[in-house]
């Protein structure tokens, strides 16, 4: 967007960081809903009231010791694609296309996971299209797909039709101020996600909008520069009309002056002759004649 990516401009810096704080924020709301739903269930079995917990809920989750070794290892899936489209392929459009994708369908399986309790890893998704994308079709069709994903991946939408288990049944197992802690805690995380995207696609339009201004500033000086080399060119014109009409006028200046020079000499040499002639014809007809 902007530069070569390749050289780290500080602009492009400054989105690496924000990307960088997403990809952490996101990983700690992962990591939290699957820790937490991991060690909740172990401190239900530890007091012996899983019957009891089992009557107020809907659904439980699979395997949740699994589910925390799966999650972690496609967060860390999704850090290696970030890490070979931001420095290995900088500028590689195919790399940065596969990666995308690869982000996208990581995301889909962890939002999985989890039991569409958290869809704001989608965020940095949609993140990466608006970085990394260029042609306007491709963008579009990309951001779309996000957008509706992020639209359909919503638990309560879903659990219409599927019976999910929710964190928030797991919360409601503790007393009320620790209830108070952790519901803070996750909704301060989910803001946070979506603050940090908010301010990165403000700074993406900041900085695009600063390239506008930039071309039309370029488009302004060749402008100028195109005017005046115009204005050269009649100038030039005008040198070329005056150089000719110089070379006319010295051409005509020097057949004057060979005429001059000719006839002059001409001329003058008859009108010695006859002088002479007239000085001479009373004495010497012949010699005149001669």
């Amino acid at each position: 967007m902007n530069g070569n990516r390749g050289h780290y401009p500080m602009q492009n810096k400054r989105f690496i960081y924000f990307k960088i704080l997403m990809i952490i924020t996101n990983l700690i709301a992962v990591m939290f809903i699957t820790v937490f739903i991991y060690y909740t269930i172990q401190k239900i079995c530890e007091n012996f009231i899983a019957r009891q917990f089992l009557r107020t809920i809907s659904a439980l989750p699979g395997k949740p010791s699994s589910n925390i070794l799966l999650t972690a290892f496609l967060f860390c899936v999704l850090i290696a694609s970030f890490i070979v489209r931001e420095f290995i392929y900088p500028n590689n459009s195919k790399a940065a296309y596969l990666t995308l994708i690869i982000d996208f369908l990581i995301s889909i399986f962890i939002i999985f996971i989890l039991d569409f309790n958290y869809n704001g890893i989608l965020f940095l998704v949609i993140a990466n299209i608006i970085t990394y994308t260029k042609g306007t079709k491709g963008r579009y069709l990309l951001m779309i797909i996000a957008v509706m994903s992020i639209l359909i991946a919503d638990y309560d939408f879903i659990s219409i039709s599927y019976r999910l288990y929710s964190i928030n049944d797991y919360i409601s197992f503790y007393d009320s101020s620790t209830q108070q802690y952790l519901l803070g805690f996750f909704n301060l995380i989910i803001s946070i996600n979506i603050i940090m995207f908010i301010i990165y696609c403000i700074n993406v339009i900041q900085n695009q909008r600063g390239t506008i201004d930039e071309v039309n500033s370029l488009y302004k000086k060749l402008q100028k520069a195109n005017e005046d080399l115009q204005k050269a060119n009649e100038q030039l014109k005008e040198y070329s009309i005056i150089t000719e009409k110089m070379g006319e006028t010295k051409e005509r200046n020097r057949l004057a002056r060979e005429i001059h020079d000719t006839l002059g000499h001409t001329l003058t040499g008859i009108s010695a002759g006859i002088d002479a002639c007239i000085t001479m014809v009373e004495k010497s007809p012949k010699e005149t004649k001669k």
